[in-house]
């Protein structure tokens, strides 16, 4: 009886095998679709040239009127989908080729324009809109179903945004070429937001400026603005008659001025776009004839030897912002130039006696980067000092205090 049905058993495999291989293969593949389109200028009608659009998929994006936080992010998830992407023809039409079906967001994107979506919003923002903002982001981006097998049509309209412009120079009348600048938004609270502009358009490096130190923002939704400009401390050159590139760092000594001529943000001027607002003059100076330098040593307490390795912040004393950053010299020296006159708090953080035994990483031309894997022999607590800058300061000594014994807690010293 065993035999038997162990043949039976055999035989249902050998036809099920057998029919298995005269089936046709199923394809679990989505039946692909199309998007046709065009792209008009709203202000003059014309045909938006040469602009990208992108699907992006609504993955399960609640109504506004559901709970904040599942819209929030379910438009999060949206954003992080792999986008769908054509380039509009002289014409403004455009073809998206392959789209799996689905429901999705329509993007388009022109330098000057208003980008639907993500005008206003980081990727990290949308994960928490209030209802006034999602709202806004409804209304402000076309949504389209998408049916398998199918070429569905949309046409769109774009609208042009504001802009700002503005020129850096320096106070003796020179032009600041090659300056980046960082545009701010005041939001409701009083408090100025950094405005990632261009931040889903690779490639281009928006607020920097040309010869003539001129630098221009454009596609802003209305609201206010004030703009950062940092000292060109920063360069890299392409070597002449080669392929490589040489760059030049110096974060210690990269001046930040906000428009109104101003040190700090918390004090930065405004400029008040409305709806296509084209807006000139943020201008920025930079005072060169005015500024003062600061170097010194960081020692350790018991016996005033050079520490090794740390970093030095130069810090608002109001906010404790970070102002300035220098990486310490194997003597202990650290330096900053181009610093406005006033009041600052210097912080000392991660210093440590390096061990001689271990060797720096031959990977990093940075002396810093190089030392930072070597073995400690001692570490240092953090301390910070006020320093009052009036005049250059050619030699500030720091001392690094003891760490404190695991366990024990050290009073600030602030």
């Amino acid at each position: 009886m065993r035999m038997l049905i162990g043949s039976a058993l055999c035989l249902c495999i050998a036809f099920g095998c057998a029919f298995a291989q005269d089936s046709p293969a199923v394809s679990h593949e989505p039946v692909r679709s199309a998007v046709t389109g065009r792209v008009l200028c709203g202000d003059t009608g014309l045909p938006a040239r040469f602009a990208v659009v992108q699907l992006l998929p609504v993955r399960n994006v609640p109504e506004p009127s559901s709970t904040s936080q599942n819209f929030s992010s379910g438009l999060q998830k949206a954003m992080e989908g792999r986008a769908v992407t054509a380039l509009t023809r002289i014409d403004g039409s455009f073809r998206l080729e392959n789209v799996t079906p689905g429901v999705y967001y329509v993007i388009p994107q022109l330098a000057g324009y208003l980008t639907p979506l993500v005008a206003q919003f980081s990727l990290e923002e949308l994960a928490s809109l209030d209802d006034e903002s999602r709202r806004t982001v409804e209304s402000s981006v076309e949504k389209i179903a998408i049916e398998p097998g199918h070429t569905q049509h949309i046409d769109l309209k774009i609208i042009r945004g504001g802009a700002l412009s503005g020129q850096i120079t320096y106070d003796d009348g020179a032009p600041a070429e090659n300056v980046i600048t960082q545009l701010f938004l005041r939001e409701k609270s009083g408090t100025w937001k950094p405005v990632m502009v261009n931040q889903y358009r690779i490639g281009i490096v928006a607020g920097a400026t040309d010869d003539q130190g001129r630098y221009r923002y454009s596609g802003l939704p209305a609201g206010e603005y004030g703009v950062m400009a940092t000292l060109p401390t920063t360069q890299v050159s392409v070597l002449p008659g080669t392929s490589s590139a040489a760059v030049q760092v110096h974060l210690n000594d990269a001046l930040q001025v906000y428009s109104g001529n101003v040190y700090h943000q918390r004090e930065m001027k405004g400029f008040s776009l409305g709806p296509g607002e084209d807006q000139s003059g943020a201008d920025i100076i930079f005072p060169i004839s005015s500024l003062f330098s600061l170097a010194g040593h960081i020692l350790a307490g018991r016996d005033h030897h050079a520490i090794a390795t740390g970093i030095v912040v130069l810090r608002d004393p109001v906010d404790h912002s970070d102002l300035r950053t220098a990486f310490l010299a194997l003597d202990g020296a650290f330096s900053f130039n181009y610093l406005p006159s006033g009041s600052y708090l210097l912080h000392l953080e991660s210093a440590a006696d390096l061990d001689p035994a271990s060797k720096p990483s031959p990977d990093f031309a940075d002396p810093f980067a190089a030392n930072a894997m070597r073995r400690h022999l001692r570490d240092y607590a953090s301390t910070d000092v006020t320093v009052i800058i009036e005049q250059d300061v050619p030699e500030f000594s720091v001392i690094a205090p003891e760490q404190s014994p695991r366990g024990a807690s050290s009073a600030p010293t602030r």
